[in-house]
């Protein structure tokens, strides 16, 4: 359990993140703010932010950080498999300390990469909803590089304070949809108006 000046520390550093976060109305840069300040608030190497898509109950990649240049293509997973198969079946967040003892745990086929040796998946649900929504999943990891300090393996408390910025990022992404459907209804009016004016036009002229 961290002491009084660490959950102090911890308290403002999620405040501070979550005014960042909320300040970004469009969907792209936020999930990219989400992921980078995943990674300042957790010390990890990497993160990854998926959006759940109801109808293919797949998880898609849309936004990520690393602590090393790399040009990976977006990655879609199974919402039945794996470790983010037991986080979206169980709307709970999973914390694995060694990716070496977790029979769920598949490592990159891509050599090329720094070994994952620990991290932790985090749901993203909407709970003001009934029964509550599963609206994606954030993956963090800490990985093991040639030359660098090993940061140790992410821990119980690490989870629970992740765990509380997942759901204040939830409620940042649910907005920025609506704000998203919203900006695109009213340019799908605005298109109907300048169409509708232009074939008054016309038939006016008809006339």
């Amino acid at each position: 359990m961290p002491d009084r000046t660490q959950a102090t520390r911890l308290f403002e550093v999620i405040c501070e993140i979550n005014r960042e976060i909320n300040a970004r109305s469009e969907l792209k840069p936020l999930l990219e703010s989400i992921a980078e300040n995943t990674a300042r608030l957790l010390g990890a190497d990497a993160v990854s932010v998926m959006l759940y898509d109801e109808r293919t109950h797949n998880v898609r990649t849309l936004a990520g950080w690393k602590s090393w240049s790399s040009q990976e293509s977006a990655v879609v997973f199974s919402a039945h498999e794996g470790i983010i198969g037991r986080v979206v079946s169980t709307l709970q967040g999973v914390r694995v300390a060694d990716t070496a003892r977790d029979p769920d745990f598949k490592p990159s086929s891509d050599k090329r990469l720094p070994p994952i040796r620990t991290l932790m998946c985090v749901p993203l649900v909407d709970r003001s909803s009934d029964p509550a929504r599963l609206v994606g999943v954030i993956n963090t990891s800490r990985r093991e590089f040639a030359g660098r300090q090993w940061k140790g393996a992410f821990s119980e408390d690490d989870l629970r304070v992740f765990e509380k910025f997942a759901d204040q990022a939830t409620a940042a992404i649910q907005r920025s949809r609506v704000f998203e459907e919203t900006r695109e209804r009213t340019l799908q009016l605005q298109i109907i108006n300048e169409v509708s004016g232009i074939l008054s036009s016309s038939l006016a002229e008809i006339d």
